[in-house]
């Protein structure tokens, strides 16, 4: 597994791109951009923030041919290590990025931030 980089080799352009965090504003554009360039793209969003499943349906109604969307938290091990069977390509973005929610629940804004990060690091190299 590559890290993305600005030109990705000719079999990871033939693979499925995975975009964790995909149904918030950036990673909802960034798949938009990738889709419409012809890729194929797996989402793994909680849907957690306000206007995510808006952005899903947004996806779904111009791609839903190679679109392939798991609704799962960051922190879902399994679930991750799923969705990177096949994918040539990950950007990771799922994060929670609310400053009032952190300051709410510190705890819980390190585990989906930190731990998830992690989580993703091992499982990708894990995968080799």
């Amino acid at each position: 597994m590559r890290l993305a980089t600005a030109e990705p080799s000719a079999r990871a352009g033939r693979k499925p791109v995975l975009i964790t965090g995909g149904a918030g504003f950036v990673g909802s554009n960034l798949a938009d951009r990738l889709l419409r360039k012809g890729r194929r793209v797996r989402i793994v969003d909680s849907l957690a923030r306000p206007g995510s499943e808006a952005n899903l349906r947004w996806l779904l109604a111009q791609h839903r041919s190679r679109l392939q969307v798991d609704v799962a938290d960051v922190r879902d091990g399994a679930r991750l290590r799923a969705a990177l069977a096949d994918v040539g390509t990950v950007f990771h973005l799922a994060a929670q990025v609310a400053v009032t929610t952190s300051l709410e629940n510190p705890e819980d804004d390190f585990t989906i931030n930190a731990r998830g990060t992690l989580d993703l690091l091992e499982a990708l190299r894990e995968r080799g």
